[in-house]
C-alpha cells in the first residue's frame, strides 16, 4: 500500500504539471489554482490573513506574500479544493465562520454561507479533495465528513495524537500526521479506512496548525516553523526547513494528485495468454506507452488489453476527472513465471494400497506472488494435495498431475507437469483351518496354516500365548471362546485373520427336587437341570435306590438323612456330579416318665418326653393345672394343691403329623407331724416320752426316729436333739425337739487377752446351763496369789489382768463353786494358760 501513494506522489503529482515548470511568482494571487505555479503553493491563515507561500524557495520578502482575498472577521481555518455547493469558481477556498460553524466558500468576490456546519464548533481545520471536506477535531480524533449537500457527519475517530490539520487527494482521501511515538502519516479512504501509513521520524511534538502534501513532501508547522520531509517507500524523514515571519494557524494545498481510483496499479497477465484489460481513470484524451518490458497494448480509449511475455511498465497519460489536472498513471505489468517437475515416473512396493511421499519442486518463482498447489487425480492424494509433498493412496499404476497456478486477482496463470507412479504388489494373504479335539482336563487345537506368499508367521491362540510354528498345536487348559489370530508377513506386507475357537462342553451336572423334607412313604420327583453334549445319568437315592432316567421319581419308606446324586456323562465321556440332602421324617412313638413314682404335692418334678428327635420342631407340655411349656424336655414342674391332673405332651413335626400323649398324675397331700415341744433335762436325770401327735394310730402311716425307733413313740434318756419323719402314701414330713442340757459347767483351757474380739476373757458362764443359782469364780498366779475374783453370773470375767497391769503368759489355777436350781452344788479346780 506504501507503493501506490509514492508513487502517486513521486510519480504522478510531479508529472501533473505535464512539463509545465514551477515558478516562484511574487504576484498576489486572488482564487487558487491547481495548475502551473500554483499546484505547488501552500496557503496559510495567520490571523484573518491569508499568505502564498512556496514551500521550495527559501524565505524572502516576496515568500511567502499576503493574498487578496482574507477570512471572514470570525473565519478558522482554511481549505483548498473542488466547490460543492456552485457551479464556480473551482477550486476554491473553504473556512469555518462564527458560532455556527457553518462552511463559507469564496465565489470569487465574497465568502457565501453554504448553510451547512463543521460538525463541531471546535472543527476548524478542514482539507479538501475529491468530493468531500473533511475536518479534524485535535482533541478526541473525531473526523467530520462534508458533501455540499448537508452539514458534517461524524466518519470516524482517530486512535493517536494529530497535527492540527488533514490534506486530501483528487480521489478524496484524506491524510493525517500521527505524532504518537512512533509517529505515522496515515491515508485513509472516503469511509474512514486506513488504506496506507508510512513512518515518519523527526516528528517530535504535535502542536501547530497546518498539515501540506505537495508533490512527494510532506509539510507543517510548529509556531512559525516550518517542517517538512520527503514522502519515500522508506518512511518520511522530517526536519526544519524554515521560520517563517508570521504564525501559521492552518494550512490548505491543492489536492493531492492521485489516480487510484478503485483500480490496482500492479496487473497481472500470463505468458502466452489472453491480453488482460487495462483501465485509466479520468477523461481523453488517452495517450497508453509501453516504458518497458516485451508488452503489447491493443486499443485505444480508458481501456486496453495488455499482453505480455515477461515482466513490463506501461504508462496512460490523460486529463482527470477532478480539479488535479492533467496527470499519468503508471501500470506495472507482472507475468508470473514458474518451473515445476513432479519429480515422476516412480516406483512405489506396496501391499494391495500402495503409500508413499512424492517429492515435487518448484523454482524460478516471482517474488510477491502466491503459487497454488493442487494434484489430480484427487482420489489418488489421502493428504497433502496442496503441497510439494503429497501422500498417495493408489491401487494400481497411476498418472498423476501436478498444477502449479496464483490466484485470480494474480492473473490466475498455471503451471502443469505430470508423471506416472509404478506399483509393485507384495501383498500376502492370511487363512487357516482348525480342528478342536476336546478332552476333560484341555482341549487340543489343531492348525493348518493356509497362508500364500508368507516368509514368517505369529499366532495368538487368544488365551496369552503365542506361537510362530507354521502349523501349531495348542492346549486350551480353560473351557470358553477363543479368538484365534493369525499373521503373517514377507517383511514387507502383513495380513492377519481371525477365528473364534469355541471350546465350551463342560458338563454341569443340576438338578432340583420338588421336596427336600418329606415324610416317610412320600414321593419327591427331581428335576434334571444339568448342561452337557449327548449327556446319560446315573442317579442314587441314598436308601439303595437307583435309576438312569433324567428326571426321576422316588419314595422314601424309611425315614432318616438320604444323600441323592446324579452323575453326568457326556460325549467325552466326562463326568460331573451333583447332591442334595433329603431329610425323611417318621411317625413318631411318643411316651413320657416322672422321676418319681410317687408324686407330693409341692415336690418338683421332672417330666421326661421320649420320642423321635428327626424332624421334631418343638413339644407343648399341659399339666392340667392351667399351666402350659412349649419347647422344653425334660422340663419339671410342681403341683400346689393334691388330686389326680391329667398332663398332655404333643411332639411336633416339620413334615409328619403331630403326635399327642395324655396321662393321669396323682398328687399326695404331704402328711402333718408333731413330736412336741423343746425342752430340757440334766444329765442323767429322768428320761423323756417323745410321741407323733398327729398321726398316733393311723393304720397307713410309717415312722423313722433318729433313736431308730420305728413306731409313733420313742425315749429320751440325755439331752440332745431329737427328729421323727412319718410317711403316708409315699409322702414324708419330719419334726424335731431339742432337749437341752440343764446341768452343766463348760470350762475352757486357754483365753488370749490381746484385744482382738476373739476369746479376750476366761469366764466359764458363756457356757452355763439355765439352771446355775450362785457362782463364785477365783484366779490364782503360780504363786498362789488370788489376782481375781468374781460372784456374778452376767460379769465378762478375768480380763489377763491384776491391778490393771497385763500379767505374763503363762498357766494360772481357777476355782469354781456352783449352785443349781436342784439344789446340787458342784466345784472344780483347774489350769488355764494365758496367751498373747
Amino acid at each position: 500500500m506504501q507503493f501506490n501513494l509514492v508513487k502517486s506522489i513521486a510519480n504522478k503529482a510531479l508529472l501533473c504539471l505535464f512539463g509545465l515548470l514551477m515558478v516562484n511568482t511574487p504576484g498576489i494571487a486572488q482564487l487558487p489554482t491547481c495548475t502551473g505555479a500554483s499546484a505547488g503553493l501552500i496557503y496559510y491563515v495567520s490571523g484573518t490573513a491569508i499568505y502564498n507561500l512556496d514551500p521550495t524557495q527559501p524565505i524572502s520578502s516576496t515568500n511567502p506574500v499576503l493574498n487578496t482575498i482574507s477570512l471572514p472577521s470570525s473565519g478558522s481555518g482554511l481549505s483548498l479544493g473542488p466547490n460543492l455547493n456552485a457551479a464556480g469558481p473551482s477550486p476554491t477556498f473553504y473556512t469555518v465562520v462564527g458560532s455556527g460553524y457553518n462552511y463559507y466558500y469564496y465565489n470569487g468576490t465574497s465568502w457565501v454561507n453554504t448553510g451547512f456546519n463543521s460538525g463541531n464548533f471546535a472543527a476548524i481545520n478542514p482539507a479538501g479533495g475529491g468530493s468531500y471536506i473533511y475536518n479534524l477535531l485535535p482533541a478526541n480524533g473525531n473526523v467530520y465528513k462534508y458533501n455540499g449537500a448537508a452539514s458534517s457527519s461524524l466518519l470516524t475517530t482517530l486512535t493517536g495524537s494529530y497535527i492540527g490539520d488533514l490534506a486530501a487527494d483528487c480521489n478524496g482521501d484524506f491524510y493525517a500526521l500521527n505524532t504518537t511515538s512512533p509517529a505515522s502519516l496515515n491515508e485513509y479512504n472516503s469511509s474512514g479506512t486506513l488504506i496506507n501509513s508510512w513512518a515518519a521520524s523527526g516528528v517530535s511534538t504535535n502542536a501547530g496548525g497546518g498539515l501540506a502534501i505537495i508533490n512527494n513532501h510532506l509539510y507543517f508547522n510548529n509556531g512559525a516553523t516550518l517542517y517538512g520531509g520527503a514522502i519515500v517507500t522508506g518512511g518520511i524523514a522530517v526536519s526544519s526547513l524554515a521560520t517563517l515571519s508570521t504564525q501559521p494557524s492552518d494550512f490548505a494545498s491543492c489536492p493531492v494528485s492521485t489516480t487510484v481510483i478503485g483500480k490496482t496499479d500492479t496487473v497481472y497477465a500470463c505468458s502466452g495468454g489472453a491480453g488482460v484489460p487495462v483501465t485509466a481513470p479520468g477523461v481523453a484524451p488517452f495517450t497508453w506507452t509501453v516504458v518497458s518490458g516485451p508488452a503489447t497494448i491493443t486499443g485505444t480509449g480508458a481501456t486496453v488489453s495488455v499482453t505480455a511475455s515477461a515482466n513490463s511498465v506501461i504508462v496512460a497519460q490523460f486529463t482527470s476527472a477532478t480539479s488535479c489536472g492533467a496527470t499519468i498513471d503508471t501500470f506495472k505489468i507482472i507475468v508470473p513465471t514458474a518451473l515445476i517437475s513432479t519429480g515422476l515416473p516412480a516406483t512405489i512396493t506396496g501391499c494391495g494400497t500402495y503409500t508413499n511421499t512424492l517429492n515435487a519442486t518448484l523454482s524460478d518463482t516471482t517474488a510477491g506472488l502466491t503459487y497454488l498447489r493442487a494434484w489430480t487425480p484427487a482420489i489418488a492424494i489421502s493428504s497433502g494435495a496442496n503441497t510439494l509433498t503429497p501422500v498417495t493412496h493408489l491401487f494400481t499404476n497411476t498418472k498423476l498431475t501436478l498444477t502449479i497456478s496464483t490466484p485470480f486477482n494474480q492473473g490466475g496463470c498455471s503451471f502443469i507437469d505430470t508423471g506416472t507412479v509404478y506399483v509393485i504388489d507384495k501383498s500376502v494373504k492370511a487363512k487357516f483351518t482348525d480342528t478342536v479335539h476336546y478332552g476333560c482336563a484341555a482341549d487340543t487345537l489343531y492348525l493348518t496354516n493356509k497362508s500364500t506368499a508368507q516368509t514368517s508367521q505369529v499366532w495368538n491362540f487368544g488365551d496369552n500365548t503365542t506361537s510362530t510354528l507354521l502349523n501349531p498345536t495348542h492346549l486350551y487348559t480353560s473351557q470358553g471362546h477363543y479368538s484365534t489370530l493369525l499373521t503373517v508377513t514377507n517383511g514387507i506386507c502383513t495380513d492377519s485373520v481371525r477365528a473364534t475357537v469355541d471350546t465350551p462342553h463342560a458338563v454341569h451336572a443340576s438338578f432340583t427336587a420338588s421336596a427336600d423334607t418329606i415324610c416317610q412313604g412320600q414321593t419327591i420327583t427331581f428335576t434334571n437341570k444339568s448342561s452337557g453334549i449327548y449327556p446319560s445319568y446315573t442317579w442314587s437315592f441314598g436308601d439303595g435306590g437307583t435309576d438312569t432316567n433324567a428326571s426321576p421319581n422316588h419314595t422314601f419308606n424309611h425315614e432318616g438323612v438320604f444323600l441323592v446324586k446324579v452323575v453326568e456323562k457326556d460325549f467325552v465321556p466326562c463326568y460331573d456330579s451333583s447332591t442334595l440332602r433329603v431329610f425323611v421324617d417318621s411317625v413318631s412313638f411318643l411316651k413320657f416318665t416322672t422321676s418319681d413314682t410317687v408324686l407330693c404335692q409341692g415336690q418338683g418334678i421332672t417330666f421326661t418326653g421320649q420320642y423321635i428327635n428327626i424332624g421334631n420342631t418343638g413339644n407343648s407340655w399341659d399339666f392340667g393345672d392351667g399351666t402350659v411349656i412349649t419347647d422344653r424336655n425334660p422340663v419339671e414342674h410342681g403341683y400346689s394343691a393334691p388330686g389326680t391332673y391329667p398332663v398332655t405332651l404333643t411332639a411336633k413335626f416339620r413334615v409328619c403329623p403331630d403326635t399327642t400323649i395324655k396321662k393321669n398324675v396323682s398328687i399326695f397331700a404331704y402328711p402333718a407331724i408333731n413330736i412336741g415341744p423343746d425342752t430340757s433335762m440334766c444329765p442323767n436325770g429322768n428320761p423323756i416320752q417323745l410321741t407323733d401327735i398327729v398321726n398316733a394310730g393311723h393304720s397307713g402311716a410309717t415312722w423313722h426316729w433318729s433313736t431308730g425307733d420305728t413306731s409313733s413313740t420313742t425315749t429320751a434318756t440325755q439331752p440332745g436333739v431329737y427328729y421323727a419323719t412319718v410317711s403316708v402314701n409315699g409322702c414324708a414330713a419330719s419334726d424335731s425337739v431339742w432337749i437341752k442340757n440343764d446341768c452343766y459347767l463348760s470350762i475352757p483351757n486357754s483365753f488370749t487377752p490381746n484385744n482382738d474380739g476373739i476369746n479376750d476373757y476366761f469366764f466359764p458362764r458363756q457356757k452355763l446351763s439355765e439352771g446355775l443359782v450362785t457362782f463364785k469364780f477365783n484366779i490364782y498366779n503360780r504363786w498362789g496369789q488370788l489376782i481375781y475374783q468374781t460372784i456374778h453370773i452376767d460379769g465378762r470375767g478375768w480380763d489377763g489382768k491384776f491391778n490393771s497391769l497385763d500379767q505374763p503368759v503363762g498357766v494360772y489355777i481357777y476355782t469354781i463353786d456352783a449352785t443349781y436350781k436342784d439344789g446340787e452344788t458342784e466345784s472344780y479346780k483347774g489350769n488355764v494358760t494365758l496367751l498373747r
